[in-house]
């Protein structure tokens, strides 16, 4: 639970033309609540229901990571700088993770990992992973219904090894499938409580849209959400996203195949968290922030 601090004022960003707003930010602004933020959705003034507000130290010190960090499109690097900012991170849903996710277990190694993982054949590589780590693993595959579903695997890597898999509902099972149980984000989190706020991280090899249409309400208590895009469904998970709540605030890892661009990790922050802990170029334009990431 959050411990209440002064509050600082909201800046919003203005357009000048309404058909130029994106999706997004057509919400409600937080609502200042003497000390803290209200988030949308919420139907009381709870504890639980307000983001605190910075402290002085928290002000400075995103002031001080301002000026000496040069910014790449480095995983690694982002989550670094969601921890200068003090962005409010309780717990990490990581779902669809093969043996683990390194830059989470490096970036939070004192936060509580929820993992969800149907390959069995992973159980003993994630047990070595999070050996230092305080988390839990969920083999069931993620999606926006529960019950069970055809997960395929395939080895693109190795010929003995798993290296992706991905759901397909409706498929009858083939020899390179299996049933596992399915859930959704919402009914886990209301059976297996949790504290928020959480990262949410969505990598399963395909259908990650149904992990974030199964997660209304966890999105409610999320402030940063990261999820894998292709070059055929960027816009989609783009628009997807910012229209539940989310602003982007960073295209990562971007990977390429001959060449060519094939996928990235987009990130986004709560809305109503973007202007307490970033400066917007559009409120009040400052050319020492204004960065061109050249390699």
């Amino acid at each position: 639970m959050h411990k209440h601090r002064q509050t600082s004022s909201v800046r919003s960003a203005h357009f000048s033309d309404e058909a130029s707003i994106p999706p997004g930010y057509r919400q409600p602004p937080p609502t200042a609540v003497g000390n803290g933020f209200w988030k949308p959705g919420c139907k009381s003034l709870e504890e639980s229901c307000i983001w605190p507000a910075l402290t002085a130290n928290e002000a400075q010190s995103v002031g001080q990571d301002r000026k000496h960090m040069q910014r790449s499109p480095s995983k690694d690097q982002v989550l670094q700088l969601l921890k200068d900012r003090n962005i409010p991170i309780t717990t990490i849903l990581d779902v669809g993770i093969l043996s683990g996710t390194p830059e989470l277990i490096s970036a939070f190694p004192t936060k509580t990992h929820i993992l969800f993982e149907p390959l069995s054949e992973y159980t003993g590589a994630i047990a070595h992973s999070y050996r230092d780590i305080d988390y839990r693993l969920v083999s069931a595959a993620v999606s926006d219904t529960d019950g069970s579903v055809i997960l395929s695997t395939v080895s693109k890597i190795s010929e003995d090894e798993i290296s992706h898999s991905y759901i397909e509902p409706g498929k009858q099972p083939s020899s390179n499938d299996r049933v596992v149980p399915m859930i959704k984000l919402d009914t886990y989190i209301k059976d297996n409580p949790v504290p928020g706020p959480y990262l949410l991280k969505i990598d399963i090899d395909g259908e990650d849209l149904r992990v974030v249409n199964g997660a209304h309400n966890v999105l409610n208590e999320c402030s940063i959400v990261i999820i894998e895009a292709t070059r055929w469904n960027i816009a989609e998970r783009l628009q997807t996203v910012c229209m539940r709540g989310f602003d982007l605030i960073d295209i990562v890892e971007p990977c390429y195949y001959d060449q060519t661009i094939w996928q990235c990790d987009l990130v986004f922050i709560k809305n109503e968290l973007k202007p307490k802990y970033f400066k917007d170029l559009l409120v009040d334009f400052e050319p020492d922030l204004y960065e061109i990431y050249r390699g």
